[in-house]
């Protein structure tokens, strides 16, 4: 399989000359918005963000998957198990993706996980029920830290283990699914990225340190792209649909200010083409961002670790024009 790393490297169309296209070419569904883990850098812990907190019903789910499964055209490229919260704190996530796998909708599914709650039984679960790649985030491998960081129990010891337990059962089960990419934020403490590159350099089928990025302030240490641009490409090719059926133009929109539906009432098929979400993107490609509310602040689209697309080039009068001879 594919390095995780390696799957934006990998060849992508021009996006300035695609757009608008017919099908998201990624979708993040979030099953669950609740984290038994409370980093000091993460929203989850911010006391002024406010967002749904909750699990979304399998019903729900089936729902969703059911639409995608109607919607004619190119399969989505890959699927998105996790956006604000832990996914394994869902009792009905392997559920859910044994039926996201069977709908064969999607080239990829995708989970993130700090897998301090990936049980044996879970773990099967993920093997078995057709995850592709599993990037697990590991905050330390000193105990100490781990708890200052995470304020949680969980030991850096079992979430070790947990994943040796997975590489055994992909083993026992003659499986290379999912591939395992385990990370870490960069740190200047040398005895932690040490330990770390010791312990899963021979567990894990990858692993990379990550810039650190602090969601709570909306800032990044992530790379930023040369030159600048204007419009944001993400709501473009990808949506994001968050545990209580909101759908966000973006990921990283914690406080919910870019909402263009729900797909617990409205299939994503008509979301995708909605007048709303269409009026969002022209204020982008006019380079009016900033009259957005949950764009104005933002300079996460300028990362490397965002997207690398770039569509200044395209006018709204040509985007509009694309628009009227595909329809």
């Amino acid at each position: 399989m594919k390095a995780f790393t390696e799957l934006r490297q990998q060849k992508r169309m021009d996006l300035s000359e695609a757009i608008p296209i017919g099908k998201p070419l990624t979708l993040t569904i979030d099953p669950c918005s609740l984290c038994n883990f409370k980093c000091s850098q993460c929203l989850q812990s911010a006391p002024d963000v406010h967002f749904h907190r909750g699990m979304m019903p399998y019903a729900q789910f089936q729902s969703i998957v059911d639409g995608l499964k109607r919607w004619d055209g190119p399969r989505i490229k890959a699927i998105k198990l996790y956006n604000r919260g832990e996914p394994l704190v869902h009792p009905d996530l392997v559920k859910m993706l044994r039926y996201l796998s069977e709908a064969d909708i999607t080239d990829r599914i995708d989970l993130t996980s700090n897998c301090s709650l990936l049980t044996e039984e879970k773990a099967y679960g993920l093997v078995s029920g057709g995850l592709d790649y599993l990037r697990v985030s590991i905050y330390s491998t000193l105990k100490e830290k781990h708890a200052r960081i995470t304020r949680s129990e969980a030991s850096p010891e079992e979430i070790f283990q947990n994943i040796c337990t997975l590489q055994d059962i992909k083993a026992r089960l003659g499986s290379k699914k999912p591939y395992v990419a385990v990370k870490m934020f960069e740190t200047e403490d040398e005895a932690d990225k040490s330990e770390f590159l010791r312990l899963y350099q021979s567990v894990a089928d990858e692993v990379f340190f990550e810039k650190l990025h602090d969601f709570s302030g909306f800032s990044t240490q992530a790379a930023m792209l040369p030159g600048e641009k204007e419009a944001c490409p993400w709501p473009f090719f990808s949506l994001t649909v968050q545990s209580d059926g909101a759908v966000d133009c973006c990921c990283v929109d914690w406080e919910d200010r870019n909402l263009v539906g729900n797909a617990f009432s409205t299939p994503i098929q008509e979301i995708w083409s909605s007048a709303a979400l269409e009026r969002f993107r022209e204020l982008q490609l006019m380079h009016r961002r900033k009259q957005l509310d949950g764009c104005k602040n933002c300079s996460v689209y300028l990362t490397d670790s965002f997207t690398v697309d770039n569509i200044d080039s395209v006018s709204v009068e040509a985007y509009r024009a694309r628009r009227e001879r595909r329809e």
